[in-house]
């Protein structure tokens, strides 16, 4: 369900190699933010992320209430990794950000809120 989440650029939904189920948030190149706020509960908050760069002029962010969280620059193949942030009970924005040419590709997936 995309109800209350923001894709902005290149963002979209795609569907096959997910790490769980079968759709995952896709950019398949650009720049451009996906983003989602909510309340949530004290606890472990996780994603999953996978991409690919031929070149080192890409970066992708990810930030929690507007403070950076993760930052990957340069990177080339990343299979999928998990990312965990504690976060204390509350009203949180979530922010994942792609900035790099149109051949490079960023997913994001099995996204869990406590």
């Amino acid at each position: 369900d995309t109800t209350g989440w923001t894709f902005g650029g290149s963002w979209t939904i795609d569907s096959g190699d997910a790490y769980s189920g079968s759709n995952f948030a896709y950019n398949g190149g650009g720049n451009g933010s996906l983003s989602y706020a909510v309340a949530t509960g004290e606890g472990v908050f996780r994603f999953f992320y996978k991409g690919m760069s031929n070149n080192t002029t890409i970066s992708f962010s990810f930030s929690i209430d507007g403070d950076p969280a993760l930052y990957l620059g340069n990177y080339y193949d990343i299979d999928w990794t998990i990312a965990e942030f504690w976060l204390e009970e509350g009203y949180h924005t979530f922010e994942w950000v792609a900035s790099y040419p149109w051949y490079e590709y960023l997913q994001i997936d099995a996204i869990n809120f406590p």
